[in-house]
């Protein structure tokens, strides 16, 4: 045991907690909380003493013994389940004894040796088989479909979900869920690229079966072209995906949740963007600028809309039929530029060829430096999905962007380029299936992702990845150098960087408003039971600072709404408390959730961490009670745990027990 470990346990030890907490085992007491399993630990020994001794808030895991009742926490931010410790690298004895030393440091005095014995080995078969069940009966669905929200982004377990007339509902929005039989999840591939390039080009294969591999990964060619305002400095390049498209360009779309479009969407007028805040139904919002097509010379209007899926797109209605709901939108003309497979309203490129046009396009453009080529991949991602083949149980979490969510993924195919189905408005059906190229599972595929997994607990692998070696790169079957060689290249390339594999492993579609939502529900309607002991604690709640933090890296669209919500707060806490007014609840539960859409493309976590400063703060200059801020605390640890681990280990040790026993409507 490290002395960082052994430090937290001497302090754990002489603490007033660990003494209660002994009393409550001697009186078989088991510790209850309804707080989702948002955040848990790793079951190695460096990160599962920690998290035991410290969090008062992770929910907590119930195993009988032989006259001892004790609690217990599985870990799944690490991206390991028991199962793929006990297959790897830990034996079902060496696991057991790791626990007991856990629950001997809390006082519980199990000895392993005295439970085992040659005539009751089975007892370690039955661990096995507890620490599985219980794990999967908390998180997931035991076997068959997934339960997932209507756009397949959050997925529910049993206790988050209820039945009626042979559907599911949301338990505390109502909202209807889905059931699927796929969660996809990907490897990010785009810090290596160059790496993986260059391992293709080398081998010995032919040129065309490069190609194919390439085509397979989706590399594709595309042509950017330089839209400019000659009087407001504006410039903008513009990616098509073939270059005669571009005498069909009518508008141009810019994502506001794109930074890299940040200086055109901060110029807009105030009064356009908050029309655009007010009628969030709208595409978009017309930004006040306008920019030139490159090759007519007409002016191309800019707009502002969160309804596109990359920073800069091109209104191309005359050649994309999805294009078209954005110019109807808009009252915008298409622009005919095709006729009897020639072009028209192109300029100089009128009556040519389509390709013979992008050649001479190209051409003239690429030697004046107003346009440049560049090749892409439609998708950097490498789409895990469960599906029946060959693999192990691997769950993982995701709270954001940058976390994974809870899934079962018991089967590990490598899958990539995923068109996911357009999302509806209201509640119609998604139109049409969507399509999959995948990969063939293989043991060495599977090894490589395992391994990788298994370096995000306690990586050891300093040395540099080096290239296959030349015999390696010699294959009787072409079709399988992407399973076999590029995909282990790039995992192993990730365990050795762990920069950039931080954060390599995402949920497809990580953040949305309605994943938002979904999280600030469960945070409302919790609050509403604080509500009804004590409506000052409630305005603390959310009060909190004078100026937005500027980890929300937000824009002009939501630093005004932000700043409104802040006033209107003020003001309700000014007018309902002062005359007792019971209108506070109601009010402040609709301004979240209009606050929720105006931060759909922010971090919750981000958002968490602000308000947790503020509490902070307020604790230092005695401005809030120990039990306000242990009401705030139970509040916020229901979506980041992680923060109400740190504070309470700092400031609230002596009061553990007071969320149990004075408030009974958390247990």
């Amino acid at each position: 045991m490290d002395e960082y470990n052994k430090s937290i346990i001497e302090r754990w030890q002489s603490s007033r907690v660990f003494n209660l907490e002994k009393d409550r085992f001697k009186k078989k007491r088991i510790i209850r909380t309804a707080i989702p399993s948002i955040d848990s630990y790793s079951m190695t020994s460096k990160s599962l003493y920690p998290f035991l001794l410290a969090d008062a808030y992770n929910r907590y895991y119930k195993m009988c013994g032989e006259n001892v009742y004790y609690t217990i926490a599985i870990d799944t931010d690490s991206y390991t389940s028991y199962s793929f410790l006990l297959s790897h690298y830990l034996d079902a004895r060496k696991l057991f004894n790791e626990y007991l030393d856990v629950l001997n440091i809390m006082g519980v005095g199990f000895d392993s040796d005295s439970v085992i014995s040659e005539e009751n080995s089975f007892v370690l078969a039955e661990i096995e088989k507890c620490f599985l069940k219980l794990y999967n009966k908390d998180i997931f669905y035991e076997k068959g479909l997934v339960l997932t929200d209507s756009l397949g982004i959050k997925i529910y377990n049993r206790y988050e979900a209820v039945e009626k007339n042979n559907s599911f509902y949301d338990a505390k929005t109502d909202g209807a869920l889905s059931l699927t039989t796929d969660d996809y999840f990907y490897f990010e591939m785009a810090p290596y690229i160059n790496e993986m390039e260059a391992l293709i080009d080398s081998l010995q294969i032919e040129a065309e079966k490069k190609k194919e591999i390439y085509a397979r990964l989706g590399k594709k060619r595309f042509v950017e072209f330089l839209f400019s305002n000659y009087k407001e400095h504006i410039d903008i390049k513009v990616s098509l995906p073939k270059s005669y498209y571009l005498g069909g360009v009518v508008a141009i779309l810019l994502n506001p949740k794109y930074m890299d479009v940040m200086p055109y969407v901060c110029s807009t007028e105030a009064s356009v963007v908050e029309h655009y805040l007010q009628n969030g139904y709208q595409a978009g919002v017309y930004s006040g600028m306008t920019i030139l097509n490159p090759l007519t010379g007409e002016e191309v209007l800019i707009f502002i809309s969160y309804d596109t899926d990359c920073a800069i797109y091109p209104l191309v209605p005359a050649l994309r039929e999805q294009d078209e709901k954005f110019t109807q939108e808009f009252g915008l003309d298409s622009i005919e530029i095709i006729e009897d497979n020639l072009l028209i309203n192109s300029d100089f490129l009128n009556g040519l060829g389509l390709e013979e046009a992008s050649s001479v396009l190209e051409s003239s453009f690429i030697s004046e430096g107003m346009a440049s080529v560049e090749y892409k991949y439609d998708s950097t991602k490498l789409i895990i999905s469960k599906k029946e083949g060959y693999g192990v149980l691997i769950p993982m979490l995701i709270k954001n962007e940058r976390e994974i969510e809870a899934a079962d993924l018991k089967y590990l195919p490598f899958y990539y380029n995923q068109r996911m189905r357009a999302l509806a408005n209201n509640d119609e059906e998604l139109d049409g299936e969507y399509e999959i190229s995948g990969f063939e599972m293989t043991e060495e595929l599977a090894y490589a992702f395992m391994c990788y997994l298994e370096g995000r607990i306690d990586s050891k692998l300093n040395s540099p990845i080096a290239k296959p070696e030349a015999q390696e790169l010699v294959f009787k079957n072409e079709n399988r150098i992407i399973e076999e060689l590029i995909i282990p290249y790039l995992i192993r390339l990730a365990l050795g960087d762990k920069g950039k594999a931080c954060y390599s492993l995402y949920k497809l579609s990580p953040v949305s408003e309605q994943a938002l939502i979904v999280y600030n529900t469960q945070n409302i309607n919790f609050t509403r039971d604080i509500l009804r002991d004590s409506k000052a604690d409630a305005y603390r709640l959310y009060i909190l600072s004078d100026e937005p933090s500027d980890d929300f890296e937000m824009t002009k669209l939501h630093i005004a709404k932000y700043e409104q919500y802040l006033d209107e707060i003020e003001s309700l806490y000014h007018e309902g408390f002062l005359d007792n007014s019971f209108t506070f609840e109601e009010k402040l539960y609709k301004l979240t959730s209009q606050l929720n859409s105006y931060l759909e493309n922010k971090r919750l976590d981000l958002y968490i961490e602000s308000i947790t400063r503020f509490l902070y703060d307020e604790l230092l200059a005695n401005k809030m009670s120990e039990r306000e801020a242990l009401i705030y605390l139970k509040l916020i640890s229901v979506v980041c745990p992680f923060t109400a681990q740190r504070l309470f280990e700092e400031i609230f040790e002596e009061n553990y027990f007071l969320v149990y026993e004075e408030w009974p409507f958390l247990n």
